[in-house]
């Protein structure tokens, strides 16, 4: 019984060389791996006879193995190998390419689970270089993961396995069974098996359930703690000011909600704690108005403000409508991005903090090390 930290070389059917090709999905232990999830899944519960297989997507076909041509050489580096099967009803030509062992692993008269996309008319299905699976009676749904070269969907698979079995034995759950059971959640264990290897389509969607509540968990555990450690930190504790100059910039009047938003965002800035505050809203529901107003009391507070959107146009657009807004309000607004020329950034940057700019609206520019505030 291995430990989920054992690097997973150790891994039986890995090795070193194996590992090396995990280590660029960045997979690393035997805990790794279990925890690689699939991206998708191949349905073998559902097989389609030859005759009615779809040719505009994938599908799973059972079929016996009636005949094996032999080898023929395209051209030099390429073979190819077709293969005659049946499902008693209609015949299905399959083409395979450079794939020897593959083809010479079917044996005839035997069953075997064909997937791809059908090709040829409505009188002969065809299909070419399909991924094959043993007939197995257990085998719903196969799992597909992303993948890098020297790694196939299959590989990785039969190492899960071996990683579940060498798992087996270990507690493997971090959720007490009180929490399990108030939630209506299986068990870490057999929510990583039916991940990989779901039984149907219900152990899957237990199995979701119970890693992503997993997952919440944590990251509400970590918010959790992240608001309990910054509620300790030093404030910059403000004092109210009036709003009246800042609202009398719009031609219109603040819906109830928006007025509420930014009385409860003032609120938090003259309290003793740092505001830890999300703001959520549609499209055109007064967000960045709320930001706005938020940017202004800081302002009238002697402290400056810093705004960061995801991209440059953004950010520049952001820019023009507050230089506009502020500029009969006695507030300054700079912008800062990688795309200024570098004596630009240079100006930008001593004004920021010789407190000559009270708004800096810009990128990830603005979490350089150069860039500094005239408080802090």
């Amino acid at each position: 019984m291995a430990a989920l930290s054992t690097n997973i070389q150790f891994l039986k059917g890995v090795g070193e060389k194996r590992a090396q090709l995990y280590g660029k999905l960045g997979i690393v232990t035997i805990g790794d791996l279990l925890e690689y999830y699939p991206r998708d899944y191949i349905d073998f519960s559902h097989p389609v006879p030859i005759a009615h297989a779809p040719f505009d997507r994938p599908c799973a076909i059972r079929a016996r193995v009636s005949a094996k041509s032999p080898e023929q050489r395209i051209r030099r580096g390429l073979s190819l190998f077709k293969v005659l099967v049946t499902d008693g009803q209609s015949d299905l030509l399959i083409t395979f390419f450079n794939a020897k062992y593959t083809v010479s692993s079917l044996k005839e008269e035997e069953t075997y689970l064909f997937y791809g996309k059908a090709a040829g008319n409505l009188s002969r299905r065809e299909l070419a270089s399909p991924l094959v699976f043993s007939d197995d009676p257990n085998l719903s749904f196969s799992p597909v993961y992303p993948l890098t070269e020297g790694l196939s969907s299959k590989i990785i698979a039969a190492n899960v396995r071996q990683a579940l079995d060498a798992a087996e034995g270990l507690d493997l759950d971090p959720l007490p069974g009180a929490l399990r059971e108030a939630n209506d959640l299986c068990s870490r264990k057999e929510a990583l098996k039916n991940i990989h290897f779901p039984a149907d389509e219900r152990a899957l969607a237990k199995a979701r359930r119970r890693l992503t509540f997993e997952e919440l968990f944590y990251l509400h555990l970590a918010l959790g703690q992240a608001k309990r450690t910054s509620q300790k930190e030093p404030a910059a504790r403000m004092r109210p000011v009036s709003m009246q100059e800042f609202y009398s910039l719009f031609p219109f009047s603040l819906t109830g909600a928006q007025q509420r938003a930014i009385d409860e965002c003032l609120a938090d800035f003259c309290r003793d704690a740092p505001m830890n505050r999300l703001l959520q809203g549609d499209v055109g529901s007064g967000k960045t108005m709320v930001a706005a107003a938020c940017a202004y009391f800081c302002a009238q507070n002697g402290y400056q403000t810093a705004m960061m959107a995801p991209t440059e146009i953004l950010a520049f657009q952001h820019y023009q409508t507050w230089s506009k807004l502020f500029q009969n309000a006695g507030v300054s607004v700079g912008f800062l991005s990688g795309s200024l020329t570098a004596a630009a950034k240079r100006q930008i940057k001593e004004q920021l903090a010789a407190g000559e700019i009270q708004i800096i609206i810009g990128t990830h520019a603005l979490l350089q090390d150069s860039v500094s505030f005239q408080r802090w």
